[in-house]
């Protein structure tokens, strides 16, 4: 879980702690906690919420953790190049996220 070791460089850059950051996230504390300590693995909207507080959203985030930066006219191409690297538990939560968006 390498984006956790960069999303917690992007958390001490902005100076949240683990508290104010559950607060704003509307996270409890341990839940923060156990994602940044890697106990568990995440759900994608908890991810999202975070990079919302920390000033990214999760497309930009994960592009930048891969040095992909998308391109609004790539379309498809864009979405796979920057979920290729995930493993294959984070797709499956992925693919459930924009199942939901297109409800």
């Amino acid at each position: 879980m390498e984006y956790i070791d960069k999303l917690n460089r992007l958390r001490y850059e902005k100076g949240f702690s683990f508290r104010k950051l559950g607060l704003d996230c509307r996270l409890s504390e341990s839940a923060v906690k156990k994602i940044f300590y890697k106990k568990c693995d995440p759900r994608i909207s908890s991810i999202e919420k975070i990079c919302a507080v920390l000033g990214t959203s999760l497309l930009d985030f994960f592009g930048a953790a891969n040095k992909t930066k998308p391109d609004k006219n790539d379309g498809d191409d864009s979405f796979i190049a920057v979920c290729a690297p995930l493993s294959a538990d984070a797709k499956s939560r992925v693919l459930q996220f924009v199942n939901g968006l297109c409800k």
